[in-house]
């Protein structure tokens, strides 16, 4: 008896692992969720030339330009309607985010060296370097008249 009873106890504390784990392998591996299609939004181009995760997208002002950045350390500027790279940005480390300011003229970005980086999008190069993070920089905004820069961080 006393090896059934053991069993039994066993059996009640696999039960619910098991039952967990047959719960999350069909999610993980069967489901598929539904695509929306409204007819409110259409895909035109695929945006592929980043070599790694894209971490920020903006349209520049006029909506003609799109400006992506990118864990493999670049900001890229596009062509909306056709795909085409019009510029080209690298910076010494991946970019965390990206923002751009109002009138399209600066990019700021976030990155995992701990700087805050501004951008002449006319100069095409970096006119300011802001360390004072200790950790990754994982987001930044830039005010409306391009006087103010926020940033947050690993550091808190």
């Amino acid at each position: 008896m006393p090896g059934k009873k053991r069993k039994i106890k066993l059996w009640l504390f696999l039960s619910p692992v098991i039952l967990i784990i047959l719960f999350l392998s069909y999610y993980q591996f069967l489901y598929k969720s539904p695509r929306v299609n409204s007819g409110i939004a259409q895909l035109q181009f695929h945006f592929r030339q980043h070599g790694s995760v894209v971490t920020s997208v903006r349209f520049m002002p006029g909506d003609s330009l799109v400006v992506s950045s990118s864990v493999d350390s670049t900001i890229r500027i596009w062509k909306r309607n056709t795909g085409e790279i019009v510029a080209t940005f690298k910076q010494p480390h991946g970019v965390s985010y990206m923002d751009l300011s109002k009138d399209g003229q600066l990019i700021v970005t976030g990155s995992y060296d701990s700087y805050v980086r501004i951008w002449s999008v006319t100069e095409r190069r970096i006119i300011r370097e802001l360390k004072g993070h200790q950790g990754t920089v994982w987001t930044v905004n830039i005010s409306h008249d391009n006087q103010k820069i926020v940033s947050a961080g690993d550091d808190q």
